[in-house]
Protein backbone atom coordinates (compact mmCIF):
# COMPACT_ATOMS: atom_id res chain seq x y z
CA UNK A 1 0.00 0.00 0.00
CA UNK A 2 1.13 3.47 -0.67
CA UNK A 3 1.06 6.77 1.56
CA UNK A 4 -1.85 7.75 0.16
CA UNK A 5 -4.14 4.47 0.11
CA UNK A 6 -2.59 4.89 4.31
CA UNK A 7 -4.22 8.00 4.28
CA UNK A 8 -7.11 7.18 2.28
CA UNK A 9 -7.71 4.54 4.81
CA UNK A 10 -7.98 7.06 7.57
CA UNK A 11 -10.50 9.52 6.00
CA UNK A 12 -13.49 9.33 7.90
CA UNK A 13 -10.72 10.44 10.83
CA UNK A 14 -9.68 13.32 9.41
CA UNK A 15 -13.28 14.62 8.00
CA UNK A 16 -14.78 14.17 11.50
CA UNK A 17 -11.74 16.16 12.72
CA UNK A 18 -12.07 18.81 10.12
CA UNK A 19 -15.83 19.19 11.20
CA UNK A 20 -15.09 19.59 15.18
CA UNK A 21 -12.33 22.59 14.41
CA UNK A 22 -15.10 23.78 11.98
CA UNK A 23 -18.31 23.88 14.94
CA UNK A 24 -15.46 25.41 17.02
CA UNK A 25 -12.96 28.20 15.38
CA UNK A 26 -10.71 30.12 17.71
CA UNK A 27 -9.43 33.43 16.81
CA UNK A 28 -5.71 33.98 15.99
CA UNK A 29 -3.89 33.77 19.48
CA UNK A 30 -7.08 32.42 21.54
CA UNK A 31 -6.79 28.87 20.13
CA UNK A 32 -6.71 27.32 23.40
CA UNK A 33 -9.73 24.62 22.78
CA UNK A 34 -8.31 23.65 19.30
CA UNK A 35 -4.97 23.03 20.86
CA UNK A 36 -6.22 20.75 23.26
CA UNK A 37 -7.81 18.76 20.97
CA UNK A 38 -4.77 18.63 18.92
CA UNK A 39 -2.62 17.02 22.05
CA UNK A 40 -5.48 14.95 23.21
CA UNK A 41 -5.36 13.58 19.68
CA UNK A 42 -1.60 13.30 19.49
CA UNK A 43 -1.36 12.10 23.11
CA UNK A 44 -3.82 8.97 21.64
CA UNK A 45 -1.64 8.16 19.00
CA UNK A 46 1.32 7.79 21.62
CA UNK A 47 3.45 11.04 19.73
CA UNK A 48 5.68 12.60 21.56
CA UNK A 49 4.86 16.53 21.21
CA UNK A 50 4.69 19.65 23.12
CA UNK A 51 2.54 22.51 23.66
CA UNK A 52 4.49 25.89 23.08
CA UNK A 53 2.80 28.48 24.82
CA UNK A 54 1.27 31.06 22.38
CA UNK A 55 3.08 29.50 19.48
CA UNK A 56 1.64 26.06 19.00
CA UNK A 57 2.42 21.82 18.68
CA UNK A 58 5.25 20.83 17.83
CA UNK A 59 5.01 16.61 17.52
CA UNK A 60 8.13 14.72 17.10
CA UNK A 61 8.00 11.22 14.92
CA UNK A 62 11.23 9.29 14.14
CA UNK A 63 14.73 9.52 14.81
CA UNK A 64 17.24 12.20 13.18
CA UNK A 65 19.82 9.74 13.01
CA UNK A 66 18.01 7.64 10.73
CA UNK A 67 17.74 10.33 8.05
CA UNK A 68 17.18 13.94 7.17
CA UNK A 69 14.20 16.26 9.28
CA UNK A 70 11.45 17.20 7.96
CA UNK A 71 8.84 19.80 8.97
CA UNK A 72 5.33 19.51 7.99
CA UNK A 73 3.60 22.74 9.32
CA UNK A 74 -0.28 23.13 9.55
CA UNK A 75 -2.35 26.82 10.50
CA UNK A 76 -5.09 26.65 13.30
CA UNK A 77 -6.90 29.73 13.73
CA UNK A 78 -9.84 30.86 12.14
CA UNK A 79 -11.71 34.75 11.11
CA UNK A 80 -13.65 37.05 12.93
CA UNK A 81 -16.42 36.35 10.60
CA UNK A 82 -20.26 35.59 10.55
CA UNK A 83 -20.51 32.40 8.48
CA UNK A 84 -23.07 31.48 6.19
CA UNK A 85 -25.18 28.37 6.48
CA UNK A 86 -24.81 27.66 2.94
CA UNK A 87 -22.11 27.25 0.88
CA UNK A 88 -21.80 28.29 -2.80
CA UNK A 89 -24.13 25.72 -3.80
CA UNK A 90 -26.68 25.26 -0.87
CA UNK A 91 -26.66 24.00 2.68
CA UNK A 92 -23.41 23.45 3.88
CA UNK A 93 -22.18 20.16 6.01
CA UNK A 94 -21.25 21.48 9.44
CA UNK A 95 -21.82 25.15 10.44
CA UNK A 96 -19.33 27.27 12.82
CA UNK A 97 -21.44 27.29 16.57
CA UNK A 98 -19.53 30.17 17.30
CA UNK A 99 -21.01 33.32 16.96
CA UNK A 100 -19.10 35.75 14.30
CA UNK A 101 -16.31 33.30 14.02
CA UNK A 102 -16.12 31.16 11.39
CA UNK A 103 -13.17 28.99 9.65
CA UNK A 104 -13.03 30.96 6.21
CA UNK A 105 -9.66 30.06 4.94
CA UNK A 106 -9.25 26.34 5.33
CA UNK A 107 -7.52 26.01 8.44
CA UNK A 108 -9.56 23.57 10.04
CA UNK A 109 -8.67 21.52 7.09
CA UNK A 110 -5.10 22.15 7.10
CA UNK A 111 -5.17 21.11 10.95
CA UNK A 112 -7.21 18.04 10.04
CA UNK A 113 -5.15 16.98 7.08
CA UNK A 114 -1.44 17.28 9.71
CA UNK A 115 -3.38 15.29 12.45
CA UNK A 116 -4.17 12.23 9.56
CA UNK A 117 -0.88 12.67 8.68
CA UNK A 118 -0.06 11.62 12.50
CA UNK A 119 -2.00 8.90 12.20
CA UNK A 120 -0.54 7.82 9.22
CA UNK A 121 3.12 8.24 10.97
CA UNK A 122 1.80 6.37 14.36
CA UNK A 123 0.01 3.55 12.42
CA UNK A 124 2.59 3.23 9.84
CA UNK A 125 6.58 4.51 10.97
CA UNK A 126 7.83 2.66 8.08
CA UNK A 127 6.81 5.78 5.78
CA UNK A 128 9.53 7.79 7.79
CA UNK A 129 12.96 7.76 6.50
CA UNK A 130 14.27 9.93 9.21
CA UNK A 131 12.68 12.10 11.48
CA UNK A 132 9.29 14.21 10.75
CA UNK A 133 8.21 16.82 12.83
CA UNK A 134 4.45 18.31 13.04
CA UNK A 135 3.79 22.05 13.50
CA UNK A 136 0.33 23.50 14.13
CA UNK A 137 0.69 27.15 14.37
CA UNK A 138 -1.98 29.59 16.10
CA UNK A 139 -2.08 32.87 14.44
CA UNK A 140 -1.64 32.78 11.32
CA UNK A 141 -4.44 35.60 10.27
CA UNK A 142 -3.14 37.96 12.51
CA UNK A 143 -0.98 37.76 15.06
CA UNK A 144 2.46 35.63 13.41
CA UNK A 145 2.64 33.61 16.59
CA UNK A 146 4.89 31.20 14.93
CA UNK A 147 7.55 33.35 15.98
CA UNK A 148 7.41 31.64 19.71
CA UNK A 149 7.77 28.00 17.97
CA UNK A 150 10.77 29.26 16.11
CA UNK A 151 11.96 30.52 19.46
CA UNK A 152 11.19 27.18 20.84
CA UNK A 153 13.07 25.14 17.94
CA UNK A 154 16.55 27.27 18.26
CA UNK A 155 16.56 26.77 22.28
CA UNK A 156 16.30 23.38 21.71
CA UNK A 157 18.74 23.40 19.37
CA UNK A 158 16.18 21.34 17.60
CA UNK A 159 17.58 20.77 13.36
CA UNK A 160 15.23 21.04 9.99
CA UNK A 161 16.50 20.31 7.12
CA UNK A 162 13.90 20.92 4.92
CA UNK A 163 10.31 22.18 5.62
CA UNK A 164 7.04 21.91 3.81
CA UNK A 165 3.23 23.57 3.72
CA UNK A 166 0.04 23.50 2.41
CA UNK A 167 -2.76 25.82 1.66
CA UNK A 168 -6.24 24.49 0.67
CA UNK A 169 -7.74 26.67 -2.30
CA UNK A 170 -10.96 27.21 -4.14
CA UNK A 171 -9.54 28.91 -7.18
CA UNK A 172 -7.69 25.85 -8.63
CA UNK A 173 -9.01 22.47 -10.30
CA UNK A 174 -10.30 20.29 -7.46
CA UNK A 175 -7.71 17.61 -6.62
CA UNK A 176 -4.91 19.15 -8.17
CA UNK A 177 -1.70 20.68 -6.72
CA UNK A 178 0.16 23.46 -7.82
CA UNK A 179 3.97 23.52 -6.60
CA UNK A 180 5.95 27.23 -7.20
CA UNK A 181 9.72 26.82 -8.16
CA UNK A 182 10.44 30.09 -6.75
CA UNK A 183 7.97 33.07 -5.49
CA UNK A 184 4.62 31.24 -4.14
CA UNK A 185 2.97 34.26 -2.25
CA UNK A 186 3.75 37.82 -1.65
CA UNK A 187 4.96 39.80 1.17
CA UNK A 188 2.72 41.64 3.15
CA UNK A 189 2.25 45.19 5.09
CA UNK A 190 -1.09 45.77 7.23
CA UNK A 191 -0.82 49.88 7.75
CA UNK A 192 -3.04 52.00 9.86
CA UNK A 193 -2.85 55.90 9.68
CA UNK A 194 -4.68 58.22 12.03
CA UNK A 195 -4.98 62.10 10.90
CA UNK A 196 -5.66 64.40 13.54
CA UNK A 197 -6.78 68.20 12.70
CA UNK A 198 -9.36 70.38 14.10
CA UNK A 199 -13.09 69.78 14.18
CA UNK A 200 -15.83 72.68 14.08
CA UNK A 201 -19.27 73.47 12.74
CA UNK A 202 -19.88 72.78 9.07
CA UNK A 203 -21.33 76.20 8.62
CA UNK A 204 -17.58 77.78 9.38
CA UNK A 205 -14.76 75.74 7.54
CA UNK A 206 -12.41 78.46 7.95
CA UNK A 207 -12.45 77.94 11.49
CA UNK A 208 -11.37 73.80 11.92
CA UNK A 209 -8.63 71.96 10.11
CA UNK A 210 -10.90 69.24 8.57
CA UNK A 211 -8.56 65.89 8.65
CA UNK A 212 -10.63 65.06 5.24
CA UNK A 213 -9.14 67.73 3.47
CA UNK A 214 -6.06 66.34 4.36
CA UNK A 215 -6.90 62.75 3.75
CA UNK A 216 -7.87 64.27 -0.13
CA UNK A 217 -4.61 65.21 -0.98
CA UNK A 218 -2.66 61.73 0.41
CA UNK A 219 -4.61 59.77 -1.26
CA UNK A 220 -4.09 61.55 -4.48
CA UNK A 221 -0.49 60.86 -3.15
CA UNK A 222 -0.72 57.39 -2.58
CA UNK A 223 -2.37 56.30 -6.32
CA UNK A 224 0.72 58.06 -7.55
CA UNK A 225 2.75 56.23 -5.18
CA UNK A 226 3.16 52.71 -7.17
CA UNK A 227 3.92 54.41 -10.64
CA UNK A 228 6.82 56.72 -9.37
CA UNK A 229 8.63 54.43 -6.60
CA UNK A 230 8.05 50.61 -7.73
CA UNK A 231 9.74 48.79 -10.71
CA UNK A 232 6.92 48.25 -13.36
CA UNK A 233 8.75 44.50 -13.28
CA UNK A 234 8.24 43.95 -9.88
CA UNK A 235 4.39 43.08 -8.87
CA UNK A 236 3.04 45.02 -5.94
CA UNK A 237 -0.05 46.53 -4.69
CA UNK A 238 -1.65 49.48 -2.88
CA UNK A 239 -5.24 49.16 -1.52
CA UNK A 240 -7.43 50.72 1.48
CA UNK A 241 -10.18 49.07 2.93
CA UNK A 242 -11.34 51.19 5.58
CA UNK A 243 -11.67 54.61 5.70
CA UNK A 244 -13.52 56.08 9.03
CA UNK A 245 -14.08 59.80 10.13
CA UNK A 246 -17.49 61.69 11.18
CA UNK A 247 -20.66 60.83 12.41
CA UNK A 248 -23.08 63.62 10.90
CA UNK A 249 -23.22 65.73 7.70
CA UNK A 250 -22.42 69.13 9.77
CA UNK A 251 -19.93 68.57 11.66
CA UNK A 252 -16.77 68.31 10.45
CA UNK A 253 -14.49 65.58 12.41
CA UNK A 254 -11.43 66.27 14.30
CA UNK A 255 -10.32 63.15 13.43
CA UNK A 256 -9.69 60.89 10.41
CA UNK A 257 -8.26 57.04 9.96
CA UNK A 258 -7.73 54.54 7.36
CA UNK A 259 -6.21 51.44 6.62
CA UNK A 260 -4.82 49.33 3.93
CA UNK A 261 -2.30 46.60 2.88
CA UNK A 262 0.39 46.54 0.09
CA UNK A 263 1.27 42.84 -1.54
CA UNK A 264 4.33 42.42 -3.59
CA UNK A 265 7.34 40.27 -4.07
CA UNK A 266 10.46 41.93 -3.95
CA UNK A 267 10.99 43.15 -0.45
CA UNK A 268 13.83 46.32 -1.36
CA UNK A 269 11.28 47.45 -4.06
CA UNK A 270 8.83 47.42 -1.38
CA UNK A 271 10.64 48.93 1.24
CA UNK A 272 11.00 51.65 -1.27
CA UNK A 273 7.72 52.54 -1.79
CA UNK A 274 7.21 52.44 2.06
CA UNK A 275 9.90 55.13 2.81
CA UNK A 276 7.73 57.37 0.20
CA UNK A 277 4.55 56.81 1.72
CA UNK A 278 5.96 57.79 5.19
CA UNK A 279 7.39 61.14 3.46
CA UNK A 280 4.42 61.66 1.56
CA UNK A 281 2.55 61.17 5.17
CA UNK A 282 4.74 63.39 7.32
CA UNK A 283 5.19 66.48 4.50
CA UNK A 284 1.07 66.62 3.53
CA UNK A 285 -0.28 66.58 6.99
CA UNK A 286 1.29 69.72 8.19
CA UNK A 287 0.23 71.62 5.06
CA UNK A 288 -2.97 70.79 5.86
CA UNK A 289 -2.90 71.88 9.76
CA UNK A 290 -3.06 67.95 10.96
CA UNK A 291 -0.66 65.35 12.80
CA UNK A 292 -0.65 62.43 11.98
CA UNK A 293 0.33 58.64 13.18
CA UNK A 294 1.08 55.58 11.50
CA UNK A 295 2.95 52.28 11.41
CA UNK A 296 4.74 52.40 8.48
CA UNK A 297 7.65 50.00 9.65
CA UNK A 298 9.29 46.63 7.84
CA UNK A 299 7.28 44.71 5.65
CA UNK A 300 7.13 40.63 6.09
CA UNK A 301 8.94 38.51 2.82
CA UNK A 302 7.28 37.01 0.55
CA UNK A 303 6.89 33.44 0.64
CA UNK A 304 9.87 31.62 -1.68
CA UNK A 305 10.28 27.90 -2.53
CA UNK A 306 13.85 26.27 -2.79
CA UNK A 307 13.66 25.16 -6.51
CA UNK A 308 15.31 21.52 -5.16
CA UNK A 309 12.76 21.03 -3.17
CA UNK A 310 9.97 21.94 -5.02
CA UNK A 311 10.99 19.75 -7.56
CA UNK A 312 11.53 17.14 -5.38
CA UNK A 313 7.73 17.38 -4.29
CA UNK A 314 6.40 17.93 -7.79
CA UNK A 315 7.86 14.66 -9.22
CA UNK A 316 6.73 12.97 -5.80
CA UNK A 317 3.45 14.29 -6.29
CA UNK A 318 2.97 12.85 -9.59
CA UNK A 319 4.17 9.11 -8.88
CA UNK A 320 1.83 9.61 -5.96
CA UNK A 321 -1.32 11.05 -7.28
CA UNK A 322 -0.77 10.62 -11.00
CA UNK A 323 1.20 12.46 -13.55
CA UNK A 324 -1.56 15.02 -14.24
CA UNK A 325 -2.05 16.40 -10.70
CA UNK A 326 0.43 19.25 -11.47
CA UNK A 327 -1.07 22.83 -12.39
CA UNK A 328 1.02 25.93 -13.68
CA UNK A 329 -0.21 28.76 -12.05
CA UNK A 330 0.45 32.41 -11.68
CA UNK A 331 1.75 33.19 -8.38
CA UNK A 332 -0.44 33.92 -5.70
CA UNK A 333 -0.96 38.02 -3.94
CA UNK A 334 -2.39 36.52 -0.71
CA UNK A 335 0.12 36.21 1.64
CA UNK A 336 1.29 33.29 4.37
CA UNK A 337 3.49 33.35 7.69
CA UNK A 338 5.01 30.40 6.02
CA UNK A 339 7.09 32.78 4.63
CA UNK A 340 8.51 33.36 7.88
CA UNK A 341 8.93 29.06 7.53
CA UNK A 342 10.72 29.06 4.15
CA UNK A 343 13.06 31.73 4.94
CA UNK A 344 14.88 29.97 7.74
CA UNK A 345 14.88 26.32 6.09
CA UNK A 346 14.79 25.35 2.41
CA UNK A 347 10.85 24.73 1.62
CA UNK A 348 8.05 23.64 -0.54
CA UNK A 349 5.16 25.01 -0.30
CA UNK A 350 2.01 23.12 -1.93
CA UNK A 351 -1.31 24.56 -3.17
CA UNK A 352 -3.97 21.97 -3.05
CA UNK A 353 -7.29 22.84 -5.48
CA UNK A 354 -10.60 22.12 -4.18
CA UNK A 355 -13.30 24.12 -6.70
CA UNK A 356 -16.02 22.33 -6.85
CA UNK A 357 -19.11 23.38 -8.19
CA UNK A 358 -21.05 20.01 -7.25
CA UNK A 359 -19.33 20.84 -3.90
CA UNK A 360 -20.13 24.54 -3.48
CA UNK A 361 -16.73 25.45 -2.86
CA UNK A 362 -16.52 28.20 -5.10
CA UNK A 363 -16.08 31.31 -3.25
CA UNK A 364 -13.67 32.99 -2.41
CA UNK A 365 -11.52 32.60 0.96
CA UNK A 366 -12.25 34.84 3.37
CA UNK A 367 -15.84 34.65 2.66
CA UNK A 368 -19.13 33.73 4.20
CA UNK A 369 -19.86 31.18 1.61
CA UNK A 370 -16.44 29.50 1.61
CA UNK A 371 -16.12 25.96 2.19
CA UNK A 372 -13.64 22.98 2.08
CA UNK A 373 -13.64 19.91 -0.32
CA UNK A 374 -13.54 17.19 2.58
CA UNK A 375 -12.64 14.93 -0.48
CA UNK A 376 -9.35 16.38 -1.01
CA UNK A 377 -8.56 15.87 3.10
CA UNK A 378 -6.81 12.42 2.48
CA UNK A 379 -4.69 13.92 -0.31
CA UNK A 380 -4.12 16.95 1.92
CA UNK A 381 -2.78 14.25 4.52
CA UNK A 382 -0.81 12.27 2.03
CA UNK A 383 1.33 15.03 0.24
CA UNK A 384 3.37 16.61 3.29
CA UNK A 385 4.47 12.56 3.86
CA UNK A 386 4.51 12.02 0.21
CA UNK A 387 7.13 15.21 0.43
CA UNK A 388 8.81 14.21 3.52
CA UNK A 389 9.86 10.55 2.28
CA UNK A 390 10.60 11.92 -1.16
CA UNK A 391 12.74 14.29 0.54
CA UNK A 392 14.94 12.22 3.04
CA UNK A 393 15.56 9.30 0.26
CA UNK A 394 16.52 12.04 -2.41
CA UNK A 395 19.54 12.56 -1.20
CA UNK A 396 19.44 16.07 -2.14
CA UNK A 397 21.87 18.71 0.26
CA UNK A 398 20.11 22.11 0.61
CA UNK A 399 21.96 22.96 3.40
CA UNK A 400 23.58 25.76 1.93
CA UNK A 401 19.99 27.60 1.19
CA UNK A 402 19.26 27.80 4.75
CA UNK A 403 19.28 30.65 6.59
CA UNK A 404 23.45 31.31 8.03
CA UNK A 405 22.53 32.82 11.26
CA UNK A 406 20.58 31.86 14.29
CA UNK A 407 16.64 32.66 13.85
CA UNK A 408 17.05 35.11 15.98
CA UNK A 409 19.35 36.92 14.07
CA UNK A 410 17.14 36.37 10.58
CA UNK A 411 14.17 37.99 12.90
CA UNK A 412 16.34 41.14 14.15
CA UNK A 413 17.39 41.13 10.19
CA UNK A 414 13.41 41.60 8.76
CA UNK A 415 13.29 44.18 11.87
CA UNK A 416 10.26 41.72 13.14
CA UNK A 417 7.96 43.26 15.93
CA UNK A 418 8.33 40.03 18.05
CA UNK A 419 12.22 40.27 17.55
CA UNK A 420 12.68 40.80 21.02
CA UNK A 421 12.10 37.65 22.59
CA UNK A 422 14.88 36.34 21.25
CA UNK A 423 17.46 36.60 23.01
CA UNK A 424 21.03 37.92 21.70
Amino acid sequence: MSIFDFAKANEQYIISMRREFHRHPELSGKEERTVTRICEELSKMGAAHVNVPQGGVLAFFGDEAAGPTVLLRADIDALPMQENACNSKGERAVISEVPGVMHACGHDGHTAALLGAAKVLSQHPEVNKGRIILMFERGEEATENVVYLHKYIEEHNIHIDSAWGLHLFTNFEHGKFVVYDSYALAGSLFFTVTLRGKGGHGSRPDLSFSPIDCFHAIYTGISMLKMKYSSPFKPLTLSLGCLQAGTVGNIIPGELTFKGTLRYFDREDALRLIEEFRRLLETTAPLYHCTVEHNLHAPSSGLVNNPVCAGIAREAYREAFGQDCILDAEMQMGSETFALTAALWPSAFTCLGMRSEALGTTAEHHNEYFDVAEDVLAEAAAAGLVYASAFQQSGADVSAAAYPGSIGDYYRSIEHSKAGIFAK
